[in-house]
């Protein structure tokens, strides 16, 4: 812990499980978006209380309803990172979203994946290890 802010350190081998559990939320983060691009991929109509509603079929409200319920896991999660760690560490990882989201793309829906994309991956990879490896 920091003697000042009594916040952890993200240094040594307790420092990798800390990044690992901060990318854990941030993956449940983007499935959020997995969630949201399924369901919008359902469309259709329902009927409800004796009317036809036309939007998401049934199966795109249960993408809507996982897309919540990701939102909420990881507000919680968010909320007990945001607790231990620095907000500046916590922030920096949390740009890791870009990379899950790219590699969500690439692997759920055979999206393909620019060069400059690639590159801009990297370049936010090499911010992350920045701030991770200043601190103490």
């Amino acid at each position: 812990m920091n003697g000042q802010s009594g916040k952890h350190e993200i240094s040594g081998p307790k420092g990798l499980l800390s990044v690992i559990g901060i990318q854990a939320a941030v993956v449940v983060f983007t499935l959020s978006s997995v969630c949201s691009k399924m369901a919008g991929s359902h469309t259709g109509s329902i009927e409800l209380f004796g009317r036809t509603i036309r939007g998401l079929s049934r199966t795109g409200y249960m993408w809507l309803f996982l897309e919540l319920l990701c939102l909420g896991v990881y507000a919680i999660l968010w909320q007990q990172i945001i607790k231990k760690y620095d907000l500046s560490i916590a922030y920096a990882n949390r740009a890791f979203a870009i990379f899950w989201t790219a590699l969500w793309s690439v692997v759920i829906f055979g999206e393909s994946l620019r060069p400059a994309g690639v590159i801009g991956i990297l370049l936010v990879f090499c911010g992350i290890f920045t701030v991770n490896s200043d601190v103490k």
